[in-house]
């Protein structure tokens, strides 16, 4: 019985010295990464909280909670430009591909929402009534307004490479410069007006 009390005792000792061992091997390792993170770190400008998207948005979608998450990035691998501060509520003007970095750029202003969050400066929104003609459109498509005067049939190009910021069953909302506004509405008050598909 003594036998096996001083057995018990030498390897419960034993058993406690190895674990005592270990976990300091442990923090050791532990702190040396941290170390070695740390260092990493601040060679490369330190570290900032920024948000980044946990899914692609496309143009015209409005920023939800999960959208986004926040993650510690080295200043120096962050994209040029100011990052989003306040992303949510906010809407995309750029596409945004997952695991990538808000910048404000991307974003409308705060409180601008629909039509008008994706309206650059210089920028007009018209609606052109779908048709035959009208081929399968997204936001964000480029196109050229043709107007086709209906005593003569001559088609004529009213505006070139206007964005499309707006579809659904009845029109094509379509942003022009504002010197082409004009004539786009006389087209499509006088001609039959047909959206062309054009490159980016």
């Amino acid at each position: 019985m003594r036998r096996l009390r001083r057995r018990w005792r030498r390897s419960g000792f034993t058993y406690w010295l190895l674990a005592g061992t270990l976990a300091a091997a442990t923090g050791v390792f532990v702190a040396g990464r941290l170390h070695d993170a740390e260092a990493a770190a601040a060679r490369y400008g330190g570290l900032r909280r920024v948000p980044v998207a946990t899914r692609s948005l496309r143009i015209g979608s409005v920023v939800r909670a999960g959208d986004l998450t926040t993650r510690a990035v080295p200043r120096q691998f962050l994209p040029s430009g100011p990052v989003a501060t306040r992303p949510l509520g906010r809407t995309v003007v750029v596409p945004i591909v997952r695991g990538e970095v808000l910048l404000a750029v991307k974003l409308a202003p705060d409180g601008l929402r629909g039509v008008a969050a994706l309206l650059f400066d210089r920028e007009r929104a018209l609606a052109v009534p779908t048709g035959p003609g009208t081929p399968p459109l997204e936001v964000g498509d480029a196109v050229d307004v043709l107007a086709t005067t209906p005593e003569d049939a001559a088609t004529t190009v009213v505006a070139h490479g206007a964005r499309v910021v707006g579809v659904d069953e009845r029109a094509v909302i379509v942003a022009i410069e504002a010197v082409d506004a004009p004539g786009v509405a006389a087209a499509l008050a006088a001609a039959t007006v047909t959206l062309a598909l054009a490159a980016p």
